[in-house]
């Protein structure tokens, strides 16, 4: 479930906080981490209840009176903070290997969400 500001409310940093938020529950999550013996073993009889190691995310937000570009800005800065934390960011990183940043197709704003995920990563 993705925390979702009511519309119109907040700022950049309520923003930024449904990124990091999303991101907090995938390393807080009960799943085994990866290489572990416990890991391993469930990997062996073919269970699927291992740390995630790549996660995709919409332009959450952009509907909600934050716009387009600001919120892919607001996402790309929160994803980065995220994983240059100087404490935890080492073992984030580690963990999470892939980020990918959703474009649905066939919405009328399909264009205007690749537009904003590009203008953002620069």
């Amino acid at each position: 479930m993705v925390p979702k500001s009511p519309q119109g409310a907040g700022n950049d940093m309520t923003l930024q906080g449904l990124y990091t938020a999303v991101l907090d529950r995938v390393m807080g999550s009960n799943n085994m981490p990866l290489g572990t013996p416990a890991q391993l073993a469930a990997q062996a009889v073919n269970s699927w209840q291992w740390a995630s190691t790549c996660i995709a995310f919409p332009l959450l937000g952009c509907k909600d009176n934050y716009g387009y570009q600001n919120t892919a800005q607001q996402a790309l800065g929160a994803i980065q903070g995220w994983f240059d934390d100087p404490v935890l960011g080492a073992t984030r990183r580690a963990q999470i290997t892939r980020i990918d940043l959703v474009v649905p197709p066939g919405r009328p704003d399909t264009g205007k969400i690749r537009n904003a995920w590009e203008m953002a990563w620069g």
